[in-house]
């Protein structure tokens, strides 16, 4: 595995070269580690660099890229292998269905130390049957997450929500989407003990906050707008003539709050929201699902419902897709509507029995949200 330099900046560069990649060479993650000083705390001045370095621990650090999005893990968990499978030293002409075995499992290839999921290290959850079902035959983990939410690196929770209430009994939909709650739910399966549970290793940096100059540079100058805009009302309203006989100072300040709102409402996020009360599989085939969305105005958002490969495969769908639809946002930013399966889609959720993990995703040019549900959970 490649060692990189501790400086930030190297490992900021490696993320930036991964999103360059065209997206035929991120087929699969790549994971390079560094080490880097953590924990450091300042002698009595004055000291030299030695002097301080040898107060600091070293930590490793993985850079994390997977199909353009890049993050960067602290090792905290304490778990060094097991991980993330990292493919960047994958020799040409491997097929891909035996990347897995011989990158992943030991003793070739006991995959990286890099966890962003949390995980239960029981039997049931470890063999590579059930490692592969929520994956289908592009693996990127060798392990099967424990936790309800997805983290952004290419991950759909829909894909094991199912493997695992399958393989251990336990809907993770219900249980409290913390550590304590994840390891109570862990630590209780036959075969667990107190070290079963193993929370995601930390974030330090995602895609997001590398980007985040990019993003400053792009918007600097709409936020200078927007400051300059403030300053008028502010020294029009100081100025004591607003109302006054002959004053325009109330027109302006009026014109220029609304070209603030209308600034403010560009800059929105993305943000999906499910019902309150979330629909069983065969609800979602007779009505379909109510969402409301929130982002920039006047947008056009591509919305779709999805469910896990193996899911999908049990229901006799060709498709993981039960729902998809366009949807202009309003002037306002925001809008509601219900996302209804496909013909073929709401026949499967009829034959679905007990509870169903779904995924509902949105996006719109340089923005995008998912989130997660159980149907009938």
């Amino acid at each position: 595995m490649s060692t990189l330099s501790r400086s930030p900046v190297v490992g900021a560069a490696v993320a930036a070269a991964a999103l360059a990649m065209p997206a035929a060479a991120l087929a699969h993650p790549s994971v390079y580690a560094s080490s880097a000083p953590a924990g450091c705390t300042a002698p009595a001045t004055p000291y030299t660099a030695a002097e301080f370095l040898a107060t600091c621990a070293t930590q490793t650090r993985y850079v994390f890229t997977n199909h353009g999005n890049t993050y960067l893990l602290r090792e905290s968990n304490g778990k060094t292998s097991g991980g993330a499978i990292s493919y960047s030293h994958r020799p040409a002409g491997i097929a891909a269905a035996s990347d897995f075995n011989v990158f992943a499992l030991p003793p070739e290839g006991p995959a990286t130390g890099a966890q962003p999921h949390a995980t239960c290290d029981v039997a049931a959850l470890n063999t590579p049957a059930v490692i592969r079902s929520w994956q289908g035959v592009d693996p990127f983990y060798a392990y099967v997450p424990f936790q309800r939410t997805a983290v952004g690196i290419d991950d759909n929770a829909a894909g094991w929500l199912g493997v695992v209430q399958t393989a251990t009994g336990v809907n993770l939909g219900a249980v409290p989407d913390t550590d304590a709650g994840r390891g109570a739910a862990c630590e209780a399966l036959p075969g667990a003990n107190a070290g079963s549970y193993v929370p995601a290793d930390l974030t330090q940096n995602t895609l997001a906050s590398w980007s985040s100059g990019q993003v400053h540079l792009a918007t600097a100058a709409l936020e200078e707008k927007l400051a300059g805009k403030d300053a008028q009302i502010a020294a029009l309203s100081a100025s004591g003539t607003v109302g006054a006989s002959g004053s325009n100072s109330a027109e302006q300040i009026s014109a220029l709050q609304a070209q603030i709102a209308a600034l403010r409402l560009d800059l929105r996020s993305l943000k999906l929201a499910l019902p309150s009360r979330i629909p069983s599989p065969g609800g979602l085939a007779r009505n379909g699902i109510a969402l409301t969305l929130a982002g920039p105005a006047k947008r056009t958002v591509s919305v779709r419902a999805l469910i896990g490969a193996a899911q999908a495969k049990k229901l006799g769908l060709r498709s993981r897709v039960l729902a998809g639809k366009s949807v202009v946002l309003g002037a306002d930013g925001d809008a509601a509507f219900i996302l209804t399966p496909t013909k073929a889609a709401a026949a499967g959720l009829r034959k679905a029995k007990g509870s169903l993990a779904l995924a509902v995703d949105a996006a719109t040019g340089d923005r995008h949200n998912l989130v997660s549900a159980t149907l009938g959970g």
